[in-house]
């Protein structure tokens, strides 16, 4: 409970802090782009920007769980590849000792 309310004092403080700094700070950006210009003041550009860099974080985020599946099945198959690959050999080598030399070779080629 103690930690709760010295919590929400920091955050009044840090709050009261940045309403002094809007107050003080009344500067602006303006952005031109050839024959088109925008004009904000500088904490509305600065909530764009922050936002804007919030939802290309969240959007990378969702590209690369989109992807990173893809490679682990690329990487799962491969390996499952390599262990049918070993499992035949094993057979093809226990086929050519017993003397099958038809189903060894046959085994062997295909691992």
């Amino acid at each position: 409970m103690r930690k709760l309310i010295l919590l929400i004092v920091a955050g009044l403080a840090v709050g009261a802090l940045f309403g002094h700094l809007m107050m003080s700070v009344p500067g602006y950006w303006l952005i031109r782009v050839g024959d088109t210009s925008v004009q904000t003041s500088f904490w509305f550009g600065l909530v764009l920007l922050l936002g804007a860099f919030i939802v290309l974080h969240f959007a990378l985020r969702l590209l690369t769980g989109i992807i990173r599946p893809v490679g682990r099945f690329r990487t799962w198959n491969s390996r499952a590849r390599n262990r049918r690959a070993m499992k035949r050999t094993v057979r093809g080598l226990v086929a050519l000792t017993e003397g099958r030399w038809k189903k060894a070779e046959k085994t062997l080629v295909r691992a």
